[in-house]
């Protein structure tokens, strides 16, 4: 949580760009979990990167995936079905086509080796996974609490046509 802490300090005290708060947020825990994986020796640097490869055995849950854009279409589809113009409504799909994937994807791929791939292996071990739930999803709320402060990239977001500050654009 210090590293995280601290690089959430140095991203917003520099002014820099809010997108690369989420950066600064996924790289602490990938990085500590790689220096303990690589302290701990017996190939856990190996073990812990093999995890990326893992798949679901299941198919389905590859249809997981589509949730996120069915909750979009729904919200703009509801938004259209209660009056509000259709015009422009996919003007920012290809932006957001090659920024999500850098901005989004890519640091939660990276934070999910620490989190996913070190930690909650290790802490199944001693509790339940319920427990382990709540043991590592405290600090990982702590963490992500800064991506809502102002400026950052999460105050305003959008969904579909409507913003989360319950005003409309």
């Amino acid at each position: 949580l210090a590293l995280a802490a601290a690089a959430s300090v140095a991203v917003i005290g520099s002014g820099a760009q809010p997108t690369l708060l989420a950066f600064a947020l996924a790289l602490p825990p990938t990085l500590t979990a790689w220096a303990l994986a690589w302290r701990e020796g017996n190939g856990a640097v190996g073990r812990l990167f093999r995890q990326l490869t893992v798949r679901p055995a299941d198919r389905k849950w590859w249809l997981v995936l589509l949730i996120p854009v069915a909750a979009f279409l729904a919200v703009d589809a509801i938004a259209v079905a209660l009056g509000e113009s259709s015009a422009g409504m996919f003007d920012d799909v290809f932006p957001a086509v090659l920024i999500v994937p850098l901005v989004v994807i890519l640091p939660a791929f990276a934070e999910e080796i620490g989190w996913r791939g070190y930690a909650l292996p290790r802490v199944l071990t001693a509790t339940t996974p319920l427990r382990a739930a709540i043991v590592l999803g405290i600090p990982w709320m702590l963490v992500h609490v800064p991506l809502y402060w102002p400026g950052q990239m999460k105050v305003g977001a959008r969904c579909g046509r409507w913003r989360h500050s319950s005003s409309r654009t």
